[in-house]
């Protein structure tokens, strides 16, 4: 697994792998867990992605995997903004999220902007190739 790249996120080095079935436990299922698209790892820093594109029936499995890089970036802006494990119970719960999007938006944006490019390259490599 040599497809990865490295994205800011806050001033901190996340770095975004594209996995392979069978190169990640969580991303299989085989660790105990049911399998994921995709998890961000805070103990690490580290984003990866299941390649799945082989065996989808999505009409457009890249456009699927470029969401499911966007919903872990944004795992990844919440952690690095201390909103690591914070309950989202309560009435001020939407206040709290809305004024957490407003101020972290536009580098969220400017992050996606990038990671996407980066992933779009990756996804165009043969394998083995590297970047």
């Amino acid at each position: 697994m040599e497809k990865r790249f490295s994205i800011d996120i806050l001033g901190t080095d996340w770095t975004v792998e594209l996995c392979n079935d069978g190169e990640d436990v969580v991303l299989d299922g085989s660790g105990g867990s049911n399998g994921s698209d995709g998890y961000a790892d805070w103990t690490g820093n580290l984003i990866r992605i299941a390649d799945r594109r082989k065996e989808s029936n999505l009409e457009n499995p890249e456009q699927y995997l470029l969401k499911v890089l966007r919903h872990e970036i944004v795992h990844a802006y919440m952690k690095e903004s201390g909103l690591l494990g914070v309950m989202w119970t309560g009435a001020d719960q939407e206040e709290l999220l809305v004024d957490w999007i407003a101020v972290q938006f536009h580098k969220i944006v400017a992050t996606i902007i990038l990671a996407e490019r980066n992933m779009m390259q990756l996804l165009r490599q043969k394998d083995g190739e590297q970047a």
